[in-house]
């Protein structure tokens, strides 16, 4: 199986898909450095919400899943809503992060 049938088929992501983190201390970090790691992080959990969500309804896009109330079948998945909450959180924290970062 290919890194991106796991995706689809939202099983555990191939090792090279996550992301690599800065392991530095967090005192050495930059605001720019944050910021990064947040997207990078967020853009991994876009991928992971859009493969379950394919799961569910294997015709969805990118763009439906923006609007998950739109499909009944998306709106009452309790996974799809953790991982959604999950993108939710990363986005709060990325635009605090850019607040801060400025």
């Amino acid at each position: 199986m290919t890194c991106n049938e796991s995706i689809k088929k939202a099983e555990p992501v191939c090792e090279q898909d996550i992301p690599k983190f800065n392991t530095e201390p967090a005192h050495h970090l930059s605001s720019g450095l944050i910021v990064e790691e947040l997207e990078s992080l967020l853009e991994f959990q876009k991928k992971k919400l859009l493969a379950i969500a394919s799961e569910i309804l294997p015709w969805i896009t990118s763009d439906d899943v923006l609007q998950p109330n739109d499909f009944p079948e998306l709106e009452l998945h309790p996974g799809f809503r953790y991982e959604e909450g999950i993108v939710d959180g990363l986005q709060s924290a990325l635009a605090i992060a850019r607040l801060l970062s400025k």
